[in-house]
């Protein structure tokens, strides 16, 4: 059983309790850092900040009134549960768990209490915190605020922003592998060179992400959730296989094959078009695509 399972009997054994009478204003669930809200965890993930506890997410407007009712309920709730102690509430990055408002808890990890007000704000926010702050489960649904921005982080970011991360992350990739790669090799510059292929990499494996219209999570998240997805689920392993091979002509050959492979993936989604091999004018192509005046105006690598 995962902790997200567990956590979701907790608060269906108990937490009922604790909400009574403010289930039009409070939601509840298990959303942000940590690799239980992901559904993530292992034995080895217990070793740290892992327990078992909930959220409660309050509208803003009765955060004030409702807030301290809950937090004196939550005192009552045992120590242990199935064996698993009670999550720390606070930890070394912030407050976790237990009582928060809408805002509160949402401008903790993106930076923003309500809804960016344009696709520039959009894009300045970390795709691990829009990952961390779409993930988990909502086990009772009565907050709005909490609502509203969820599904909007989830579904309502501008179409030009996953646009305009998806041609830098494209032409970023053609940078690092199909270029300073092989570059690399010929200047002798062989720890230059892996790190070319690690942002190669990284970059490929973001692009699928937005082609899925997804957050790409922390990076020791990145390929474990990218074998979850709709498409290019495949690209994955490839990337995986390239970060563990140290023959030159073997990784100029990987990164040839999984640039064609992604190409396929944007011709398929409608974002370019034409068979040259190189992403970088294909990344061009993308960007061409952006209406917003301020994000078109940004250099494509920015």
């Amino acid at each position: 059983m995962h902790v997200i399972d567990l956590c979701e009997r907790f608060f269906r054994e108990y937490g009922a309790d604790v909400i009574r009478g403010f289930e039009d204003c409070v939601s509840a669930g298990l959303v942000g850092n940590g690799s239980e809200c992901f559904g993530y965890d292992d034995e080895i993930s217990l070793d740290h900040d892992v327990g078992a506890d909930f959220c409660l997410w309050v509208d803003d407007s009765a955060y004030s009134k409702v807030a301290p009712v809950l937090e004196e309920r939550l005192l009552s709730l045992p120590d242990r549960y199935m064996g698993l102690e009670r999550a720390a509430r606070r930890t070394a990055s912030g407050k976790r768990r237990g009582v928060f408002s809408c805002g509160e808890f949402y401008r903790s990890l993106i930076g923003y209490g309500t809804v960016p007000g344009t696709p520039a704000e959009w894009l300045k926010i970390p795709d691990y915190a829009l990952a961390a702050a779409s993930n988990g489960r909502v086990f009772t649904d009565g907050a709005t605020d909490f609502t509203y921005m969820r599904n909007m982080i989830i579904n309502g970011i501008p179409a030009d922003v996953r646009t305009k991360k998806l041609s830098r992350a494209v032409i970023m990739a053609a940078q690092y592998g199909q270029y300073n790669y092989s570059r690399c090799i010929r200047h002798g510059e062989i720890g230059a060179s892996r790190l070319a292929l690690d942002g190669f990499c990284q970059n490929i494996a973001f692009s699928v992400y937005y082609l899925n219209r997804k957050h790409p999570p922390f990076y020791k998240w990145l390929f474990r959730g990218m074998r979850q997805l709709e498409r290019g689920a495949g690209i994955a392993e490839e990337l995986e296989k390239l970060l563990v091979t140290f023959d030159p002509t073997e990784c100029a050959g990987a990164v040839e094959r999984i640039a064609a492979h992604l190409l396929r993936l944007l011709t398929d989604g409608g974002y370019t078009c034409g068979s040259e091999r190189y992403l970088e004018s294909h990344a061009y192509r993308i960007a061409a695509k952006i209406r917003d005046r301020e994000l078109s105006a940004m250099h494509i690598m920015e």
